[in-house]
C-alpha cells in the first residue's frame, strides 16, 4: 500500500453541503446593506469556516447564529457524495481513516454522525480542537499524531486551496476531490487529481 492512512476534509469532499450552506448565506447577504453576491460568487468562499466566510464578506461574526438558524431551516440536508461510503467501507480496517476539517462539532454530528459515517473514522480533528486552522498544517499534523502515523505516510483528500496548502505544509500527499472543487488556481503540485471517490482507492493501492 502507498499510504497507511487517508485523512479527509469534510465539506466538498465527503459531504455535499453547498446548497444547504450557500442558499442560507445568500439570505444573510440579502439582509446586509451594500452587499450583492450571487451563488457562483459565494461558492468560492467555501474554503473558509463559517466565521471566515463572514469576515471575507465584511459581515460581523455576530450574524453567525442567524446563519446557522437559516441552515437548520433549509429543507434539504447535507448528503454524502456518491461513492464516498463505498470508499470508506472499502478502506475500513485496511488503512486508518481520519478527518481534519474546519467544521464545528455540532454540525459534524448533524452531517456525519446522523448519516452513520462516523464509525469509519479512527480519529477526528475539528475546528475547536486546534489553535490554528487550515491552511495551517496543525489540524492535519494533530490528526496524524492521533492516528499514530508519520505525515508522509498519509494521503490528505480535500477540495480547496486551503486543503492543498495545509497538506503541502504538513508533508502529506494531496488528493484533489474534483467533485467538490471549484478552482484549481494556486495548486501547482497536486499528487492525485481524483475524478471520483473511487480514485482514492487507486491512490492508496
Amino acid at each position: 500500500m502507498n499510504y497507511d492512512a487517508v485523512i479527509y476534509d469534510l465539506d466538498g469532499t465527503v459531504v455535499n453541503t453547498f446548497d444547504m450552506n450557500l442558499y442560507p448565506l445568500m439570505k444573510i447577504v440579502e439582509e446586509e446593506p451594500g452587499i450583492h453576491m450571487t451563488y457562483d460568487e459565494l461558492i468560492h468562499l467555501t474554503c473558509y469556516d463559517g466565521h471566515g466566510v463572514l469576515k471575507a464578506l465584511g459581515i460581523s461574526t455576530d450574524v453567525y447564529p442567524r446563519w446557522v438558524q437559516y441552515v437548520n431551516e433549509y429543507p434539504h440536508p447535507a448528503t454524502l457524495f456518491d461513492g464516498i461510503e463505498f470508499v470508506l467501507e472499502s478502506l475500513d480496517g485496511i488503512v486508518k481513516q481520519g478527518v481534519a476539517s474546519s467544521k464545528r462539532r455540532l454540525q459534524y454530528d448533524i452531517d456525519v454522525v446522523e448519516n452513520g459515517m462516523d464509525g469509519y473514522f479512527n480519529d477526528v480533528v475539528l475546528s475547536g480542537d486546534t489553535q490554528h486552522h487550515k491552511p495551517h498544517p496543525e489540524p492535519l499534523l494533530v490528526c496524524a499524531e492521533m492516528l499514530d502515523i508519520t505525515p508522509n505516510r498519509a494521503l490528505y483528500v480535500g477540495d480547496s486551496i486551503f486543503d492543498y496548502q495545509a497538506a503541502k505544509a504538513a508533508g502529506m500527499a494531496f488528493g484533489l476531490a474534483s467533485w467538490g472543487n471549484v478552482s484549481m488556481e494556486g495548486m501547482d503540485e497536486i499528487d492525485f487529481v481524483l475524478e471520483t471517490p473511487a480514485d482514492i482507492l487507486k491512490a492508496v493501492f
